[in-house]
């Protein structure tokens, strides 16, 4: 093991987030550890007289950490991520219709390149979705079956293949892939450990397999801390695929989250394809974006709580559905582009 082991255990808020690394170099052991938002991690390193000793004291260690919680993750090499991001463009273009094949062709080509294993996977999804035989369908089935059992954690990343291989995680994950990359993703807290969830959801959102992520909706049916920390690593990078988000919740108690917790526009800001956007909130502040399309709003499945809206600038939206008794807290200074917001769009909810 040359390379690092990365483990984390996070916080409800996130301030006191923490994480610890581990590689083996030869006899040698070395350690990285501290918090997260830290300035500089410690270091420790210490040779045994063996490899095997160090291997054996490396995998304790780790059981230990597994054990209380810790939770591996996954981090993309700058080079790699630099690698991929050429990309981009084409990846819009899937986006904007993954049923498009040439796109799919192309991405195909140029990830065989840069992540020859993505690349083969793609590839052979082409394959199966054009094949003409019964006979040529079967042999690539069992081919991609072989693939993704012996290459989970290589496809889908330690954090992501363990929580699938997991019984109790079988009604939280819900994937929808196009041949063989993650186009969509339904995560449900139903309850537990939220660090946990937290670290499903920041695997999904770094994985390569889901660069080409178009929908992506989490819902919390325990606790909001959930959606806050998904929208923290929403925000940690612009994610120019997505069209379609939902951050809901329908737990009576713990419905509603306010700003500045939830900093919506800067959330607009990092989705520039996103057309369709579902928020439970009662706090909004300002909405501005040029392409979206269909805007939903509520306190909470129940809606007992009214949205408030401080700004807004929502050209091309169409269909408008807002929950609770009161609708919307409309400031005076903005009741007549409310009017007219409400006169234009072809569908209302309000």
């Amino acid at each position: 093991m040359s390379e690092w082991r990365r483990f984390e255990r996070g916080s409800r808020t996130g301030a006191d987030d923490q994480f610890w690394a581990v590689r083996l170099r030869g006899r040698e052991r070395e350690l990285r550890y501290g918090y997260i938002d830290g300035l500089q991690p410690t270091e420790e390193h210490r040779e045994y007289p063996r490899a095997s000793a160090a291997r054996s004291a490396i995998n304790q260690a780790i059981r230990s950490r597994l054990r209380r919680g810790w939770v591996e993750v996954e981090e993309l090499d700058p080079a790699r991520r630099e690698s991929l991001s050429r990309a981009e463009p084409l990846e819009r273009a899937i986006a904007r219709d993954p049923s498009q094949l040439d796109h799919w062709a192309v991405y195909s080509d140029f990830l065989q390149g840069v992540e020859p294993l993505l690349g083969q996977r793609l590839a052979m999804g082409l394959a199966l979705a054009g094949a003409e035989s019964d006979a040529k369908r079967e042999m690539l089935q069992m081919g991609i079956a072989q693939l993704e059992e012996h290459r989970a954690r290589e496809l889908l990343g330690a954090t992501l293949a363990g929580a699938l291989g997991e019984y109790r995680f079988e009604n939280v994950i819900e994937l929808d892939r196009q041949f063989g990359m993650i186009i969509g993703a339904r995560i449900h807290d139903r309850g537990g450990d939220i660090v946990k969830y937290d670290a499903l959801v920041r695997a999904l959102l770094e994985l390569p397999l889901a660069r080409v992520l178009v929908d992506f909706h989490v819902y919390s049916h325990v606790d909001t801390i959930v959606h806050l920390r998904a929208t923290q690593h929403l925000l940690a990078q612009r994610r120019p695929t997505i069209r379609r988000l939902t951050l809901g919740t329908s737990h009576r108690d713990r419905m509603t989250y306010e700003l500045p917790m939830l900093p919506i526009q800067a959330l607009l800001d990092q989705l520039p394809a996103l057309e369709r956007l579902e928020l439970h909130t009662s706090l909004v502040g300002a909405a501005t974006h040029a392409g979206l399309r269909e805007l939903k709003l509520g306190g909470g499945e129940y809606g007992d709580r009214p949205c408030k809206l401080v700004d807004f600038r929502l050209p091309s939206l169409e269909t408008l559905h807002l929950l609770g008794p009161y609708r919307i807290d409309w400031p005076k200074v903005l009741l007549p582009r409310a009017r007219a917001l409400i006169a234009r769009v072809g569908r209302a909810s309000l």
